[in-house]
């Protein structure tokens, strides 16, 4: 029983796709386009048989056409504006065209139905075919995009060789009706800027590629513009694009300005690291020996070769000073030096204006001194000179001078109750200081300035 069950419904279902396969209906276009100026629109409709018979008594039903929440009406003129229409039988006739007319659409958008072709009295279709209707919208609305579509803008970057140009594109929405566009550059990059295509024509729904080349008149930095989109038949319909533009050095350039800002940042380095210092450090030097050398000039009281010696070293330290430059290895060994050897100079003129000073003052109170007295204070001025000459010799100088310092204290004191002045009872007591000074001293700047306390004292 199972069987026989199976055998009938596969039997309907092999007559049924039979019946299918003898009909066919088709419609003249699709999508069907309304004027968005109108609400209705007149197609037409072919149907097609394979039986040898001719086309049979059949009925064609459209239902109501849709989008989203609004419908439209397909109607048949040849019946009256219903909404289907019977076909007598016609043998031998192989295929009928049926006009329709579409209606009430009355809101822009793609709409759709099916439309059925179906026996008399029967449930099931022969044939089918599903329908669509666009009404594009009022508006001029083309969707912009692209790989160089940014942030709302074109964006056109371009290195100094001008060859990289921008692509965007142009789509027409689907409910929008076909248009013929033109695509201007609008002032000020109107000479900045080609566009190509600059004319062309869109169905609903097409999409085109738009190139933007800079031309070699596009200055460096960046510019800011905009596009004009609009409809070749309504000069009133466009759309505008922001349109931003860079250009910038290329790379070969990039490199050189790289190059260059590294090296002067080299360079300054070098100045502030060595040149400034060691310029500065040896101006210092110059002017320091200059006045060193005036210095020197101001001690008439010291000996020729006292201030001889101390020209000397000065002429030394200049040519020691001038003798390495910021570039030199050592110069910070090098300026170490000629500091150290400048600050003993001036040591040593320090003394030597010392030695003139006292010298002089000497020279003025010879009326009140005796002359033994005066030959050992001139005695003690010259071994201070010598020591200042030949620092060397400075300690054997000194050594052999406290002997003769001891004799003269003594000789100083058997005239002390015949003389019994004042002068010779400080000349006694610096004589007296002197002795134990050159005994605890070994250093030779120590003794070099306890034998210039004797006259000082005499000055007290």
């Amino acid at each position: 029983m199972r069987v026989i069950v199976m055998l009938l419904g596969a039997m309907l279902l092999f007559t049924k796709l039979a019946a299918a396969a003898d009909f066919t209906l088709e419609i003249d276009r699709s999508p069907i386009e309304v004027n968005y100026r109108e609400t209705k629109q007149a197609a037409e409709l072919t149907l097609k048989t394979t039986l040898a018979t001719g086309l049979p008594d059949l009925r064609v039903q459209a239902h109501a056409l849709k989008s989203g929440s609004a419908f439209a009406s397909i109607t048949f003129p040849g019946n009256q504006g219903r909404a289907f229409i019977d076909l007598s039988a016609d043998p031998g006739r192989k295929d009928v065209r049926i006009p329709i007319e579409i209606t009430a659409v009355d809101i822009p958008g793609v709409y759709e139905a099916q439309i059925d072709v179906s026996r008399p009295g029967a449930t099931d279709p022969v044939a089918k075919a599903t329908i669509q209707v666009n009404r594009p919208g009022l508006g001029f609305s083309p969707v912009i995009g692209g790989p160089n579509f940014k942030d709302g803008q074109v964006v056109v970057t371009t290195s100094g060789d001008l060859e990289s140009p921008a692509n965007f594109t142009i789509q027409i929405p689907p409910t929008n009706r076909g248009r013929d566009l033109k695509v201007e550059v609008e002032p000020p990059l109107a000479k900045y800027l080609n566009v190509t295509p600059n004319q062309l024509s869109l169905l609903p729904g097409g999409q085109a590629n738009i190139r933007v080349r800079p031309t070699s008149e596009l200055p460096r930095g960046a510019l800011n513009g905009t596009i004009r989109i609009s409809d070749a038949a309504d000069a009133n319909a466009f759309a505008q694009v922001y349109v931003s533009t860079t250009r910038i050095l290329d790379n070969s350039w990039k490199t050189i300005t790289l190059f260059l800002a590294v090296l002067a940042g080299a360079l300054l380095s070098v100045l502030l690291n060595n040149v400034f210092p060691v310029s500065r450090a040896k101006r210092q030097v110059r002017q320091n020996l200059t006045m060193a050398a005036a210095s020197i000039d101001e001690c008439s009281g010291a000996s020729p070769m006292v201030r001889e010696a101390l020209r000397s070293d000065a002429s030394r330290l200049r040519l020691l000073n001038g003798s390495f430059s910021w570039y030199t290895t050592t110069k910070a060994e090098q300026i170490q030096e000629v500091d150290v050897q400048l600050k003993a100079l001036m040591a040593a003129i320090g003394l030597a204006v010392s030695i003139s000073t006292l010298r002089s003052r000497i020279r003025g109170t010879y009326q009140q001194i005796p002359v033994r007295v005066q030959e050992v204070l001139e005695a003690r001025l010259s071994l201070a000179e010598a020591s200042l000459v030949d620092r060397r010799r400075c300690d054997q100088g000194l050594r052999q001078d406290s002997s003769d310092t001891a004799r003269e204290g003594s000789r100083v004191r058997r005239h002390r109750n015949g003389r019994g002045n004042l002068l010779h009872q400080l000349l006694r007591r610096a004589m007296h200081r002197l002795r134990h000074a050159i005994r605890a001293a070994s250093d030779w700047r120590v003794l070099f300035r306890v034998a210039l306390g004797v006259p000082l004292r005499l000055q007290l």
